[in-house]
């Protein structure tokens, strides 16, 4: 059994190990991703507010990007959250802005990089991250 102490220094030791090989990593993703390699789900242990110095997309916008990357339309997905179509368009623009993408597709694309979206499942999931370390660029944001 692994205790408190020991999972806190394996926590720290795997966020070390990941930053000395240029890895970047939110320390809430890292915790995240050490549950799961310690045998939990993974699920709910990430800190609700990261430390990290990264921009965030909300747990919003990653839940309507993996609606549009399963090939929903704004009204289909604000059909499926209880949302009406503007308030959809509106988290998508948002999530688009900070990921730099200059349109739907290229939303999901980055979400996918970024790892914000699970690439091994249908129809896609979060993975939990919401960290985002693209820049955003100052591409034209097409119409949602």
């Amino acid at each position: 059994m692994i205790t408190p102490e020991k999972r806190g220094t394996l926590r720290e030791r795997y966020i070390d190990i990941c930053y000395k090989r240029g890895a970047l990593l939110c320390p809430s993703f890292a915790t995240m991703r050490l549950g799961l390699v310690m045998g939990g789900t993974g699920v709910g242990q990430m800190d609700e507010c990261c430390c990290c110095l990264w921009e965030h997309l909300t747990k919003r916008e990653v839940q309507i990007a993996a609606l549009v990357a399963s090939g929903m339309s704004n009204e289909q997905v604000g059909r499926r959250l209880n949302l009406s179509a503007h308030t959809v368009s509106s988290h998508v623009e948002a999530a688009m802005h900070r990921l730099g993408a200059a349109n739907r597709t290229e939303l999901v694309a980055r979400c996918y990089v970024e790892g914000l979206l699970d690439a091994s499942t249908w129809p896609p999931s979060a993975t939990g991250r919401r960290c985002v370390h693209t820049s955003p660029t100052t591409a034209n944001s097409a119409s949602v």
